[in-house]
């Protein structure tokens, strides 16, 4: 039970105002967490082609501004903020509809998975990374490992980067339960073993999320520190004000980043 009601609303309300009146809070209502791929793109952090790169050409097409205006566009079931529990004052989330605006495919569309399913897989359409995280959601499967399964499946010459049908054709093995959807479906450590690839993003046998350790350092001292290896929720310094490629004080911006989100 809580020992003082009213000093716990009096703060909770005082709390509330100041989450709302945010500017950032306002610009994750209008464009959610995908606002994250052109900041995370100007860093060179923004995961491409199975982390080869870090810029991706076509982040117009599936970035923050593209995924609200083209949910406008839509109308009917999409919506461009949507709160995924009652009480949420920021309402990042969004309902990402088929192209009548009549059907849901998914809902929300996040920046993790535009990242993970969309450049790192060289993928420029959001209707095709909404259907593969749709896929990917109905089987119970995170879209960052999945996402980077797919990368390593590239690396191994099992699809061409770019080719979103081929991409949902071997979310559908994963389904299948057939040896190839049985590798992938183990996620990317367990892809690049079978399949021999060198380049293997992963960190203590979890997928790099969608933000490149090599363009933002402090993530880099996160993902080597924290028990589950490549967890961006462990401690995220993007918005660190230090020079992110810089190594001196990586450390502690990491540190104090991890303390906060304990």
């Amino acid at each position: 039970p809580i020992f003082d009601q009213q000093a716990f609303k009096d703060a909770r309300k005082s709390f509330s105002t100041a989450l709302v009146n945010h500017p950032q809070t306002t610009s994750y209502a209008d464009y959610g967490t995908a606002a994250m791929a052109n900041m995370c793109n100007g860093f060179g952090a923004l995961p491409t082609r199975n982390f080869s790169e870090g810029t991706f050409e076509h982040v117009e097409k599936i970035g923050g501004e593209q995924l609200r205006s083209t949910l406008l566009e839509r109308g009917g079931v999409a919506n461009t903020t949507h709160a995924c529990m009652a009480g949420c004052a920021i309402r990042c989330s969004n309902v990402f509809s088929d192209q009548s605006g009549e059907q849901v495919i998914v809902a929300p569309v996040e920046y993790e998975t535009i990242g993970l399913m969309g450049s790192n897989l060289g993928i420029d359409s959001l209707d095709v990374i909404a259907e593969m995280n749709r896929e990917a959601n109905d089987l119970g499967l995170d879209s960052i490992e999945i996402g980077a399964a797919l990368g390593v499946a590239c690396e191994a010459g099992l699809m061409e980067f770019g080719d979103g049908e081929r991409a949902l054709e071997l979310i559908g093995e994963i389904r299948a339960q057939s040896p190839l959807g049985r590798v992938l479906g183990n996620g990317a450590a367990a892809a690049g073993l079978v399949f021999g690839v060198e380049r293997v993003p992963v960190v203590k046998g979890q997928a790099l999320s969608a933000y490149d350790p090599r363009a933002i350092k402090g993530m880099g001292v996160t993902y080597a520190t924290t028990p589950q290896g490549a967890d961006h929720t462990t401690g995220m310094t993007i918005r660190a004000k230090i020079k992110h490629t810089q190594i001196q004080g990586q450390v502690e911006k990491s540190r104090e980043a991890q303390l906060k989100m304990a």
